[in-house]
């Protein structure tokens, strides 16, 4: 489990992937419910097999295997493209809002650095633009 059993009773959406905490979880499985009983709160299990925590899920989307990255990035652009994310918590409490160095691109599917010859990267410049006299990372605020 990634969050903490606070974290969960308190939640108002719990979206669970490829993880079975049900069965895996028994005791800890409690939060889950609570949350959903008490509170309100809807679960969502993204899972190719359905489980006992399927069962209980509000939502229960049947991915097939190995369409993880798809899956994931279908549900980014869509939070990202109807702005359903908190802005001031991913401004304030995550990396997002890091500036990286100017020299780091992405470009025709290579990141920079890449050597053909030697067939690897340099990633000297996979960093963050940070301030010299805190070397604390430039913020897009």
């Amino acid at each position: 489990m990634t969050n903490h059993w606070r974290d969960i009773k308190n939640a108002d959406l719990i979206l669970i992937n490829g993880a079975n905490p049900a069965e895996a979880h028994p005791v800890g499985f409690q939060w889950f419910m609570r949350a959903k009983l008490d509170r309100g709160a809807k679960i969502i299990h993204a899972d190719p097999r359905f489980t006992r925590t399927s069962a209980v899920a509000d939502m229960y989307l049947r991915i097939r295997t190995g369409s993880d990255v798809a899956y994931f990035g279908g549900l980014i652009n869509h939070v990202l493209q109807n702005n359903l994310f908190h802005d001031e918590y991913v401004r304030n409490y995550t990396n997002a809002s890091f500036l990286v160095k100017d020299g780091y691109a992405f470009t025709d599917g290579l990141f920079s650095g890449y050597s053909a010859t030697a067939r690897s990267y340099n990633i000297a410049s996979w960093s963050y633009d940070t301030d010299p006299a805190t070397t604390f990372a430039n913020r897009d605020m």
